[in-house]
């Protein structure tokens, strides 16, 4: 059974099982250890350097090191529009889908990289509030970036997300900069 918003798949059901149980246990259950069942493993990419600095937390403009994702991944654009529904989707999946940790947990309810886990992270979490950072980072980097991970840095990837769902999660992300 799936849910349909003008006749297309809107919701699948997996997803809304598993968002209706984590809002019933308090949010308080790590998604991968819930709902994983398709035995998949961490699929890490290589990657390239991008820069060699950090930067302080919540800097803006936020120059640091990361790697970059390879090109075939790097110069993809969003295949999705900013629609209501989209964004709303993003918005659940930076709040409460967690592998072990929702992306609010590092990043902040604002985006702004000060979430609650950021103090002893080696890597401060991106300020996704900045304009003239997000403005540098191609969707594909954002994509490949949740998909994969971040090496050298406490980002998980989410590998267990749909990838209609990171591109939800990516224009969720580009309205913190708005």
């Amino acid at each position: 059974m799936k849910l349909y918003f003008k006749d297309k798949p809107f919701l699948k059901p997996r997803f809304v099982l598993s968002i209706l149980i984590i809002f019933c246990l308090g949010g308080s259950v790590p998604y991968r250890l819930a709902f994983e069942d398709t035995g998949k493993q961490n699929n890490r990419v290589n990657f390239r350097k991008q820069t060699s600095l950090q930067a302080p937390l919540g800097a803006c403009p936020q120059t640091r090191y990361t790697h970059m994702v390879p090109p075939f991944l790097y110069n993809k654009k969003n295949p999705l529009t900013s629609t209501p529904e989209n964004l709303f989707i993003g918005q659940l999946l930076y709040n409460v889908i967690r592998n072990p940790l929702a992306c609010r947990d590092c990043h902040g309810e604002k985006g702004d990289g000060e979430g609650l886990k950021w103090a002893g992270l080696d890597t401060p979490p991106r300020n996704f509030t900045c304009k003239k950072t997000m403005k540098e980072i191609p969707d594909g980097q954002l994509f490949g970036v949740i998909k994969y991970g971040s090496p050298g840095t406490k980002m998980f990837a989410y590998d267990l997300l749909e990838d209609d769902q990171i591109w939800q999660l990516v224009l969720y992300i580009r309205q913190f900069a708005k």
